[in-house]
């Protein structure tokens, strides 16, 4: 598998992405959307929502109607029961203590109220070093059904590797994503998500991707 980039062009393009309440553009207004109201557990699979979108002033106030798209996937199963059991080989590694120094310097990075780091500082100061480091960091599930599961990222690592399993749970290859790519859906042959730039403006972007026969 493969993927290059291109940026959605315009705002109204933004309705491509899914499970979120609320983004704040660079222009200050809002990308706002809603689920359906509880109506009870769905049967057993998986199942997809019509959410409605919408975009608000910078104060709230409606805007424009973007209408209704399909929202994120959700798999529901009847009793819980174990369905499949997915593996590859993993090499776990061991964490040293300047892993956890750099963690702890990295989480109170930019926070600039006194009392609030002053709490953080208590907070990381008080996490122990774990035995290994995660095998991994997420797991999405494409529009074909494939499992997409994200290596953590080790120290010093560029990039972010995944790896796809068919429905059958057999790997089928593996795909690098830039590290700050937020991924919001994967569908046949596109995935969509989130950048942000030095200044931490927020970009959507429409990667295509290549599946191999």
């Amino acid at each position: 598998m493969s993927m290059t980039e291109r940026l959605l062009p315009g705002p109204t393009a933004l309705i491509a992405l899914i499970a979120l309440n609320r983004d704040v553009l660079r222009n200050g207004s809002i990308l706002a959307s809603r689920s359906p109201e509880w109506s009870g557990y769905p049967p057993t699979g998986i199942h997809r929502y019509d959410m409605e979108f919408a975009l608000l002033e910078g104060d709230g106030s409606p805007r424009a109607n973007l209408g209704t798209h399909p929202g994120a996937e959700e798999f529901y199963g009847a009793d819980g029961s174990l369905a499949r059991i997915v593996r590859r080989d993993h090499d776990a590694r061991a964490p040293a203590q300047v892993d956890l120094d750099a963690y702890r310097t990295d989480q109170l990075e930019g926070i600039q109220d006194a009392e609030f780091k002053e709490l953080m500082t208590a907070v990381t100061n008080a996490l122990p070093l774990a035995p290994s480091f995660p095998a991994f960091s997420a797991i999405e599930v494409d529009a074909l059904g494939y499992l997409w599961v994200r290596e953590y990222n080790l120290p010093g690592a560029e990039g972010a590797l995944w790896t796809v399993f068919d429905p059958d749970g057999i790997v089928q290859g593996f795909v690098e994503t830039p590290p700050d790519l937020m991924i919001y859906e994967i569908g046949e042959d596109y995935i969509v998500g989130k950048v942000r730039d030095e200044l931490r403006v927020e970009y959507v972007q429409l990667r295509e991707l290549t599946r191999a026969n």
